[in-house]
């Protein structure tokens, strides 16, 4: 049987895998060395089971996500999410739409320490939500706002899903994490600006209870006392990063002794506490391993199949203009992002479609700033959309799923136009990343 003709059953047997409910890393490493078998007979097959998981976890690069997740728990045991909040509150509680923008705000600023939207949704979920709901938002708006400002923690840096979009491809992780900074700003700015324009049209949806509430300036200037921790830990893991002084894995070290000392001045981190925060990351570390090995076997065996140097070929002997391609990527993208998680979507995708991104001629850099804006969008799309069940899980009973999920689309809008922007202009994402260590 033809190598093409294997690869191309194998991604079918993939997606059947992943459609009966497969976890992706597992469905990805059956498929993987299947195929090798297939191809190369059952010793090379034993061979890259053997060689793979090692060769594919043991590495420098990827020991920066531990760093990450460990730090993104020690901030939310520290209490950062509360901190960052009362701050944003305070300081925009005189404007419609304030706890929306408040929220939209503090999660960008969590995010700044936290490489988990999952975590960010969890803690506003549980803090930011019920205060909006109080105030007489309504909640599809109120539910919207929180679960997609929760997404914010996957593109600003320290971001897992660019360190992996990063090892998959050899890019530098470096790079991808400072490219994320300009483009998470926007996505931020943009999302505060549509909760203004919102409340604004249409006014029921949010009242003005909220500005009832009045903060002298002392309050205000008091309550960024509060942020100083994360202000420290942007400037260590992104400062350190873009100057040079660290390698992204030293930065996510040295973030993460930062937090702790942090919090064991502050007499937050007990024994016990630091114990749950290692079984966190720990099971958290786990689940990405698994998905880092089914991937690699993956690679290992679409790349022995030729698949993915015939579909660059077939684009470009089809001569379609760049932005139709890259609308057809996206298209696969939001498509199976109604299905697949942020890790199994990129992961799944990446090895086929940067062969096509780099026989384009565009940047690989660019292109995963664009892959995790397109798995934020799969993070809010039904119906897996992990972000509205794990906002369900901690709203009030009254907040269905369908209400979440309702308010969550209208945030698809803002990313749909953030997108079209960093696609026009890529230096958006680009100039950082270009004058680094400079």
């Amino acid at each position: 049987m033809d190598n093409l003709v294997v690869g191309a059953l194998g991604v079918v047997f993939l997606l059947i895998l992943i459609i009966l409910g497969f976890p992706v890393g597992i469905a990805m490493g059956v498929t993987g060395f299947l195929g090798i078998l297939i191809m190369k007979g059952l010793g090379t097959a034993i061979g890259a089971l053997y060689f793979i998981p090692h060769s594919s976890v043991a590495s420098f690069t990827l020991a920066v996500i531990p760093m990450f997740i460990l730090m993104g728990y020690l901030a939310f045991y520290l209490g950062l999410t509360d901190k960052a909040f009362d701050a944003a509150y305070k300081w925009t509680s005189r404007i419609r739409g304030g706890l929306g923008v408040a929220t939209t705000m503090a999660a960008a600023v969590f995010g700044a320490c936290c490489g988990s939207s999952v975590a960010a949704t969890a803690a506003f979920g549980r803090m930011a939500l019920p205060q909006m709901l109080n105030h007489q938002y309504d909640p599809r708006l109120a539910s919207g706002c929180v679960a997609a400002a929760g997404t914010l923690a996957a593109l600003i840096p320290p971001s897992i899903l660019f360190v992996l979009y990063g090892v998959v491809t050899e890019q530098s992780v470096g790079k991808l994490l400072i490219a994320g900074v300009i483009p998470g700003i926007l996505t931020a700015v943009s999302f505060s600006f549509f909760v203004l324009i919102l409340a604004r049209l249409k006014p029921q949806l949010a009242p003005f209870g909220e500005i009832s509430i009045k903060f002298s300036w002392k309050e205000k200037v008091s309550s960024l006392k509060g942020i100083w921790p994360v202000a420290l830990l942007f400037l260590i893991v992104v400062g350190g990063i873009y100057s040079g002084l660290f390698t992204p894995t030293e930065a996510g070290a040295a973030g993460s002794l930062t937090c702790l000392l942090i919090g064991w001045s502050a007499g937050k981190v007990s024994k016990k506490a630091l114990w749950e925060i290692t079984l966190d990351t720990a099971r958290s570390l786990a689940i990405i391993g698994v998905l880092i090995v089914g991937v690699f076997l993956l690679v290992q065996f679409i790349s022995l199949s030729g698949l993915p140097s015939f579909i660059a070929k077939t684009v470009s002997n089809w001569a379609l203009p760049i932005p139709v391609t890259l609308v057809m990527i996206y298209l696969v993208y939001l498509i199976l992002g109604c299905f697949l998680d942020a890790f199994g979507l990129l992961l799944l995708t990446v090895p086929f479609f940067l062969p096509v991104i780099i026989h384009l001629g565009l940047n690989p850099i660019w292109f995963g700033v664009i892959v995790v804006k397109l798995t934020e969008i799969g993070l809010l799309t039904p119906p897996v959309g992990i972000q509205i069940y794990v906002l369900k899980s901690v709203s009030p009973e009254n907040i269905s799923t369908e209400t979440i999920f309702n308010g969550a689309m209208w945030f698809w809008i803002v990313e749909l136009v953030t997108i079209a922007l960093l696609t026009a202009f890529p230096i958006i994402s680009l100039w950082l990343p270009e004058r680094m260590g400079k």
